[in-house]
């Protein structure tokens, strides 16, 4: 069996590098798809998307147009060639666009094209059905896989590098800083509890208009770090982690609570059907999005977590279990 991933690796996470490999230990032969390839891939072939928003998306409405019928041709042709299509739905919409009904017409045009959708969650397959009217049957269900062993100890103790007390309890923001991410609503509530035996951690790229803001809090128990966050970086910042807080406005699928629940720390985040799926009282405290995050913030700090509970999550979204229900998937499309 031979996979076209698109794409197979990305430099920004450890996603589809871990996918492809899980296949790969089965026997499956899992390319890199790039455009240039398209005539390549031979009949019986299987094509795996992930984020395609770049093979259509234009500021321009007629580009975005043509880029949109151009791609569904491609696929059509592609398709009539004997060619598979699988696209793993991350997210319902991308983070960023500017054209909804465009967005809406040419993603379920796609998905109909497509022999199988996967989603990591029932709460996306829901969403899928009901924003695309997308038959049941065709969507299968593969959990998000486990960041257990990614990232390596470099023995760097960042409480050093940042100064922070060493009896402080440590609040955690990790990942590309941007509105939807509730960073500024975590900043406020963290600044209402005025606990000086606490530091709130932001680490990660910002986008602009979130850096600027950030460049205007002035508050010594808050440590900006406002860069990407290297590979080798990560799990030493884990580890003087007490807690990840997530106060996401909007998501469909979440890889920053993933790898925290990899890393066996608990998680405060509002609560929505993902979080549910993968998260109980155990691992998280989970909050009503108008007014729970500086309540939860005091709550995390006084609850006892334990590493059973998170094995137990654990267990559930290795790449083992991964990789077979995504070759099941695979065969389900060829057959």
């Amino acid at each position: 069996m031979k996979v076209w991933m698109f794409p197979k690796t990305s430099e920004t996470n450890q996603y589809n590098y871990l996918l492809s490999n899980s296949l790969e230990k089965k026997g499956v032969d899992v390319r890199n798809f790039r455009q240039r390839y398209i005539f390549k891939i031979k009949k019986g072939d299987i094509v795996h998307m992930h984020w395609i928003h770049s093979l259509y998306q234009s500021h321009n409405r007629l580009f975005f147009l043509i880029k949109s019928i151009l791609l569904l041709l491609i696929i059509g042709l592609m398709k009539f060639r004997g060619i598979k299509f699988i696209w793993t739905i991350h997210n319902l919409y991308p983070h960023h666009y500017e054209y909804k009904n465009y967005e809406k017409w040419v993603r379920k045009r796609v998905m109909n094209k497509c022999d199988k959708l996967i989603t990591c969650a029932n709460s996306i397959k829901d969403l899928v059905i009901q924003e695309f009217n997308i038959n049941p049957v065709k969507i299968s269900i593969i959990p998000h896989g486990d960041y257990v062993g990614v990232y390596k100890f470099e023995g760097v103790d960042f409480k050093k590098v940042y100064n922070i007390p060493e009896d402080n309890f440590v609040y955690l923001f990790l990942g590309a800083i941007k509105r939807y991410k509730g960073v500024e609503e975590l900043i406020e509530s963290f600044q209402q509890m005025n606990d000086s035996k606490s530091t709130l951690i932001i680490a990660g790229k910002a986008d602009e208009e979130t850096k600027i803001f950030l460049e205007g809090i002035n508050n010594q128990n808050i440590i900006k770090d406002i860069r990407f966050i290297p590979d080798n970086e990560v799990a030493d910042l884990i580890k003087v982690a007490d807690v990840f807080v997530l106060p996401y406005k909007n998501i469909t699928t979440s890889g920053s609570a993933i790898l925290a629940l990899s890393f066996k720390k608990p998680v405060v985040s509002p609560v929505n059907p993902f979080m549910k799926e993968y998260f109980d009282e155990n691992t998280a405290v989970l909050y009503e999005k108008d007014s729970g995050l500086l309540i939860s913030l005091y709550d995390v700090k006084r609850k006892t977590f334990f590493d059973e509970d998170f094995n137990e999550k654990l267990e559930r979204i290795n790449w083992g279990i991964i990789g077979e229900k995504t070759m099941l998937c695979y065969l389900s499309a060829v057959k």
